[in-house]
This record gives C-alpha cells, sequence and structure tokens, in this order.
C-alpha cells in the first residue's frame, strides 16, 4: 500500500511493549477477537499503526503521538496456539485523531528521517550495536533477541546514522515520553547526540540493558 503523503491515514491499530521503528522486518503474534479482526482488517487496508505502550502500561495515543506504520508480509494462522504475523514496518505518522473508529485510529504519514553523511558519533553507536548483537542474539531473554535476526542481516544498515538510531530505540528501555520526544525532530542529529551521551555513560548503559 501507498500511503498518501502528509495525509492522514485511517488504519487499524495494535498497541505493542515491543517498540519498532522503519527498516526492520520482525513477527507479531496474538490471539483473541480484537487481534483477529485488526489483523484481518490490515490485510484489506494494507497496513496497520503501532501504538506505543510503556511498562507500566502507558500508551502513546494522544493527538500528536508518535506511532509506526507495518505492512504485513505473511500471516500464520495455524502453526501454533498464537497467531503468527510478519511485518515489515516502513514509516512513522503521527496521531491527528484521537477517536478510535471500530478499532482504527487516523495518524498523518511523516517524512523519514535523512542523513547527508555519516555523523562521528555513528561510529560508536554502530560498533557497540554490533557487539551487543554478536554476544546476545542467542538468547531469547536478551532484549536485543527482538531486532528480527542475527547481525549479518544488519551490515547495511550500520553505516546509516537513521537506522542506527532507531535500533537503538527499540534496544534501550526508555522511557515512552523520551523516545516520543526523540521521534519528534525532524532529523536524527538530536537522537545521534542522546544516545552518544548514553552509550559513553558505561555505567548507565549496562543498568538500562540488564
Amino acid at each position: 500500500m501507498h500511503i498518501p503523503e502528509l495525509q492522514p491515514v485511517l488504519l487499524p491499530f495494535l498497541i505493542t511493549t515491543e517498540h519498532y521503528f522503519p527498516g526492520i522486518q520482525w513477527q507479531i503474534r496474538g490471539d483473541g477477537l480484537i487481534f483477529v479482526n485488526t489483523i484481518r482488517d490490515a490485510t484489506k487496508t494494507g497496513g496497520l499503526w503501532l501504538l506505543m505502550q510503556d511498562s507500566d502500561g502507558k500508551v502513546a495515543a494522544a493527538q500528536g503521538d508518535i506511532v509506526s506504520y507495518a505492512r504485513i508480509v505473511e500471516i500464520d494462522w495455524l502453526s501454533t496456539d498464537l497467531i503468527r504475523v510478519d511485518i515489515i514496518v516502513d514509516s512513522l505518522g503521527v496521531i491527528s485523531s484521537t477517536t478510535p473508529q471500530h478499532h482504527h485510529i487516523k495518524a498523518k504519514p511523516l517524512p523519514l528521517w535523512r542523513t547527508e553523511k555519516i555523523e562521528p558519533s555513528t561510529n560508536l553507536l554502530a560498533a557497540k550495536l554490533k557487539t551487543l548483537l554478536l554476544e546476545h542474539h542467542h538468547e531469547s531473554n536478551y532484549k536485543a533477541s527482538t531486532l528480527a535476526s542475527p547481525p549479518n542481516a544488519f551490515e547495511a544498515g550500520f553505516d546509516d546514522p537513521c537506522w542506527l538510531c532507531w535500533r537503538w530505540l527499540e534496544l534501550l528501555p526508555l522511557p515512552l515520553k523520551t523516545k516520543q520526544k526523540l521521534l519528534r525532530h525532524s532529523s536524527p542529529d538530536v537522537c545521534l547526540r542522546y544516545l552518544k551521551k548514553i552509550i559513553n555513560q558505561s555505567d548507565r548503559l549496562a543498568q538500562l540493558l540488564r
């Protein structure tokens, strides 16, 4: 589905405690009538909005909050107890209406971050992310395992500051308010500086990743 640029789009939505951003392919699992109907509706509309939920249950569902747009690649209805949905996250949106319509919500697509060159801070972000994935991607209880696949599948992205920011925002359990604030900026520059500061404070990074 091609989302009309800058025009609000009404799509079904799911609320997720794992936060996914552009450039990732992953699986979501669920069951129950609402989940089934949402996925069925998403196959008709071409995709769905993913709303971020914090660990304390707070959901970013207010007007102006950032959501992710995901398109469905494949659905496995029967193999396991839970329905498995393969998705690709292509873009972001900003909620333009806070009144759900039959479990659909309206959001306006946002232009993706762009960058013309690699910032010096990116080298540190890439090196640290590679190390984490190499050390922990086989551990199912480690948050980095949600990054979809082993590190060699990401090799092309390590040169892209935007891609690196999105991966770190998926990985780090930052407050929902912080993630939303960083994503609202029109470029990755603020996010790069923020992430570099955290990573330079190695004790703080270790605490966040526990």
